[in-house]
Order: C-alpha cells, then structure tokens, then sequence
C-alpha cells in the first residue's frame, strides 16, 4: 500500500481521493506531494520517505487530477521498471511486486520536515531545470530525465553522516524486497 501526504496546496486539487486512512505506520511506502505552478501549468513532486525518490508530474489538469492513483500507479510502475534493469524472470516479479504495493493508495494531508527540506530542494532544481530548457517536459521520457536528475543529488537523510543517492536507494529498496543481493 502506498501512503500520500499532501501539501495543503494539493487538498483541493486531490479532495476525491483523501479519505481516513489505516494506521500510517503500517504502509510499506510513503510519498509525500507538493504541488507547484511553473510556466503557469500545475505541476506535482513527489518524493518517498526513506529513498527521497522523488517522480515529477507535470501540466497536470482536472480530469488527470481526477484519474491521479492510476496516473500515479503506472509511473510507479514504470520507473521501477527502467531504474531497476533486470533480467526478464526479475522484471516480471518487480512488475507484480510494484502492481501489487501501488494497488491500494490512501492520501491525506500531511508533511515531514526533513522530507520537506528535500522537497524543496527538488523543486528548486526541476525550476532551474526548466528555466534552462524553457518548456515542462512532455514525454514519458522527459518526465523520467528530469527526475533522474533530481535523483543523482546526493543527500543526508535525518543527521545521517552517511550520503545517499536517491536513485540508487530505490533500486535497492525494490531488490530487497525482490530477495535480491544489493550491490
């Protein structure tokens, strides 16, 4: 299952999905979602909790609003499927694994303050990302770039003295539960 928790700007954006949610604790995943206007279309980051892999969605309108758990879902999917490069027999298994963890999906309102600061961090990066190309990217594959380099920032997570990459800390995450050595 996943857990989201919503910046107050996303509230209203997201208000069909939120609804009293399971004891947080017990959801495997949580992703935390800012929304932020860039060259006047809305734009979602969001990033996970112990990885601080963060996906970016943007231009986002009222019916993708609408339709964002699938949206959500098969983005998931996706970039699990491209970071990860396994074998046929291992993408097979991480298809289900990523299917079955993104299946059900609560959303409140809520932060973290260190994730926050990360956050914030990813959104001055994807602005700047922008600014330089002049346009929001447009395909799938703009999409997953410029979250990929957002996601080869090294970080320190909670006063951490050890550095993380994020890209490399959800690979490994997707592997252990795969039953996957991680190098």
């Amino acid at each position: 299952m996943l857990h989201f928790h919503l910046s107050k700007n996303l509230e209203k954006d997201l208000a069909q999905h939120i609804a009293p949610s399971a004891v947080a604790a017990l959801h495997p995943q949580h992703w935390y979602l800012q929304k932020i206007t860039v060259l006047r279309r809305k734009c979602v980051i969001a990033m996970e909790e112990k990885s601080r892999y963060a996906m970016v969605f943007c231009g986002l309108t009222k019916a993708e609003f609408a339709h964002f758990p699938g949206i959500f879902q098969e983005r998931l999917w996706r970039e699990a499927m491209w970071v990860c490069e396994l074998d046929d027999d291992h993408n097979a298994r991480l298809s289900d694994l990523v299917l079955n963890t993104s299946q059900l999906q609560a959303y409140a309102i809520g932060s973290d303050r260190s994730v926050q600061a990360h956050l914030k961090d990813a959104i001055w990066r994807f602005e700047g990302d922008v600014d330089d190309v002049g346009r929001l990217p447009e395909t799938r594959e703009d999409h997953f770039i410029a979250g990929l380099r957002i996601n080869d920032t090294i970080r320190t997570i909670r006063g951490s003295k050890t550095y993380i990459v994020p890209a490399e800390q959800f690979r490994a995450g997707w592997l252990r539960q795969l039953g996957i050595a991680v190098e």
